[in-house]
């Protein structure tokens, strides 16, 4: 174990406190539109990897996990991520919710074949309105137990705090998203909350495409501490594309976990389509 479990909480929610108290004095960024409200396409995909860009989105995420478990196990999941900024003045408010559909082959022997709906993820994200050198948005997060099968969630509704933090230096777009989630409800049985998860997030952007890498850490203060680490590494390519009127982004990435619990994947590779509707 890298520290021990009470003092890395209080050290990852004293991170979460110290953005959310010293980032008041930043502002975010808005998307600049041209005379004829139309964006550049260099403007649209750095306004698509910043997670709190006034920019109605919906995100769809492909992922393939390969080699769970005892098996070597293959699972699918479908993530519809649709983003929803409402402008409440000087402050923006971005509305995330995660639905994630998955298809999963038992991992371990004795386990079933399970499809349906697991836990979906509400995150909201106020933040200011007028533009800045650092982007920044501090808020709740909730996940709610929506799952159809026990294999696919937790039976808990947990929540707390996210936040995160980006800054646009030429052609890089770089930050980091937090959260971290408690159980406060629920089915008593089921297994209790406590989840901390880091997403760094580096983009460099050419003329005709970007290079980008966005894994998300994670530490279960639940588990054991050898299934207590997620540690993907990897990275991918994507571009703008254009379907009639409507921008898409188009990414895909692989990643190999480095550590991670027993019944994880080994690697993984996402396929992203996301939708932009700029005003």
């Amino acid at each position: 174990m890298f520290f021990h479990k009470n003092r890395g909480r209080v050290l990852f929610g004293a991170a979460l406190l110290s953005c959310a108290v010293s980032l008041p004095c930043m502002a975010g960024s808005p998307i600049d539109y041209d005379k004829d409200g139309d964006v550049e396409d260099d403007d649209l995909v750095r306004a698509s990897q910043n997670p709190v860009a006034d920019l109605i989105s919906l995100p769809i995420k492909n992922r393939f996990n390969f080699d769970r478990g005892d098996e070597d196990a293959f699972a699918y999941e479908m993530e519809f991520q649709p983003v929803l900024p409402m402008n409440l003045g000087e402050w923006n408010l971005i509305n995330r919710f995660i639905v994630p559909i998955a298809y999963q082959e038992p991992a371990f022997e004795g386990q079933s074949y399970d499809t349906g709906l697991r836990n979906i993820t509400y995150q909201a994200f106020f933040s200011p309105a007028a533009p800045s050198g650092i982007i920044w948005g501090v808020g709740p997060t909730v996940n709610m137990p929506t799952n159809t099968e026990n294999s696919l969630g937790n039976d808990k509704w947990s929540g707390g705090p996210a936040f995160v933090a980006l800054t646009m230096q030429g052609p890089w777009v770089m930050g980091l998203l937090g959260q971290q989630f408690w159980d406060f409800a629920g089915d008593d049985d089921a297994e209790d909350v406590d989840l901390s998860s880091l997403q760094y997030f580096i983009n460099y952007n050419t003329p005709d495409f970007y290079l980008t890498t966005s894994p998300t850490m994670a530490y279960n203060w639940e588990a054991d501490s050898d299934d207590a680490w997620t540690i993907p590494i990897g990275g991918g390519i994507g571009k703008i594309f254009h379907f009639g009127e409507t921008p898409v982004d188009m990414r895909f990435s692989s990643y190999r976990n480095v550590e991670a619990p027993d019944s994880a994947a080994d690697w993984y590779a996402e396929f992203q389509i996301k939708f932009l509707f700029p005003k």
